[in-house]
């Protein structure tokens, strides 16, 4: 029951997306080419810029994900501090000492882990498409000896779902494991035929994977099945060996999921480079003109 009911509401949800996907890409291939796979997925290391003439865009777009970073999520100074909601604690010493220790043991952890790499990946998926995704978990050696682990997901590879506030409370992300990585992931006593076939003669064949994190209540209410008392459900399945790989819950929701502006009945958010497009592609079009131009000037038929 596991994978029928998370493909069929991925699929659901991969239908709902559609419209949007057409305008992340051409935002992308103008402001991030890097990151440019929306609507179709390019080779490894291939081009990325055939259509740029200008870089006035991908920089500006770097330079305001850098200027977020700095200003809200320093890596270098302390961006936030901790009080009580009790108003006359806070005015108690040792309450403070406590407080103020607390909040430099969470600066380390910080620190220590990936969170500055990944959250200025986040930061430009919110400048340039609008909507960002933050993963955060415990290490998988746990939270002693290896602290927490962070990873900003492509706007490709997951979809999301509001509660009735207008706060993503779901998260379905489609990816990526070789055989010998699923292994790593799940244990061989976890995953299917096909996946451990492979581990054994092409270790390095790729298959796809879901990982939808939801609602316990709503994961209950569909299938009938009870498999966590935490307030999140989450399910691994596998597409090829069309079989739950993992179960498991969280006591909050995993994801981080900003939007940058969005527009009452929409889900996704829409960003500066939206407004910015227009003259993006006029100013792109125009150096490529002007070095036409130039070339006919220096060398004339």
């Amino acid at each position: 029951m596991s994978y029928e009911y998370i493909n069929k509401r991925y699929k659901t949800m991969e239908s709902h997306r559609s419209t949007w996907e057409h305008h992340w890409q051409e935002i992308l291939d103008y402001v991030l080419p890097r990151k440019a796979e929306v609507s179709f997925v390019r080779a490894k290391g291939q081009k990325r810029t055939e259509v740029l003439y200008d870089s006035t865009a991908i920089t500006a777009v770097n330079l305001l994900a850098a200027s977020l970073q700095g200003t809200l999520t320093s890596p270098s100074l302390p961006w936030f501090s901790l009080k009580l909601r009790d108003a006359e604690l806070n005015l108690d010493r040792d309450v403070q000492l406590y407080l103020e220790d607390t909040a430099k043991r969470m600066y380390n952890v910080f620190n220590e882990s990936n969170f500055n790499t990944e959250v200025h990946e986040m930061y430009l998926d919110l400048v340039s498409i609008g909507t960002g995704a933050l993963f955060v978990e415990e290490s998988k050696d746990g939270f002693r000896t290896g602290g927490i682990h962070f990873n900003a997901l492509h706007i490709a590879e997951f979809y999301i779902s509001e509660n009735i506030n207008g706060r993503v409370d779901t998260l379905y992300r489609k990816y990526k494991l070789s055989a010998r990585q699923a292994l790593q992931e799940f244990g061989e006593q976890n995953v299917g035929e096909k996946v451990l076939k492979a581990a054994k003669e092409k270790p390095d064949k790729e298959f796809n994977f879901i990982h939808g994190v939801e609602p316990t209540e709503d994961y209950e209410r569909a299938t009938g099945e009870v498999n966590t008392k935490l307030p999140f459900h989450s399910c691994h399945v596998c597409i090829e060996d069309k079989m739950k790989v993992k179960l498991g819950g969280y006591e909050e929701f995993p994801y981080l999921v900003p939007r940058w502006s969005k527009a009452t009945g929409e889900i996704f958010g829409r960003s500066p480079s939206y407004n910015a497009l227009p003259d993006i592609k006029t100013l792109n079009k125009a150096v490529e003109i002007g070095l036409k131009a130039w070339a006919k000037a220096i060398d004339p038929p």
